[in-house]
């Protein structure tokens, strides 16, 4: 229908106007850091490394939602309201109905990311992860990374 909105002009409209409020160009995910995601919205650029690790980590797609292994995160606008793999998860061992790999338009979330970095009222370049690290944004604080790395241990 002509007033559904697909994920792609949900992404360009988020990089338009409804921006994160934190931008973090490379997060390094470790076991012992303790980066508060609970109940923000995120956008991931990329996952890198995480498949197979079974880690804690946020779904991405701009939701709030968290997942570990081989779960499926709820679905949501960008989806097409379509449960999708968990980042840390082994795709093909999920029963999820979609993969995100085609459920996401990575030239739209890029431009998310993009707009992300140019207006955010904070910008970390690197946030480490070693263990013990911890950062705490305020409540409501949206987030935008570029590149997440998942360490496995």
């Amino acid at each position: 229908p002509e007033d559904q909105e697909d994920g792609t002009c949900l992404l360009q409209r988020q990089a338009a106007g409804d921006l994160p409020s934190t931008y973090i160009g490379t997060y390094y995910h470790s076991h012992g850091n303790a980066m508060s995601f609970a109940g923000k919205k995120l956008t991931v650029g990329a996952y890198v490394g995480c498949e197979g690790t079974n880690t804690n980590l946020p779904c991405g797609h701009g939701t709030t939602h968290m997942c570990a292994g081989n779960q499926c995160c709820p679905g949501n606008p960008l989806t097409g309201g379509l449960t999708y793999p968990c980042p840390s998860g082994v795709p093909s061992e999920t029963n999820c109905e979609t993969d995100s790999t085609t459920a996401f338009d990575q030239q739209a979330a890029n431009a998310a990311i993009e707009a992300a970095e140019a207006k955010a009222h904070v910008k970390i370049g690197v946030f480490s992860g070693q263990p013990g690290a911890e950062t705490n944004f305020g409540a409501g604080q949206d987030l935008a990374i570029s590149t997440f790395y998942c360490h496995k241990s």
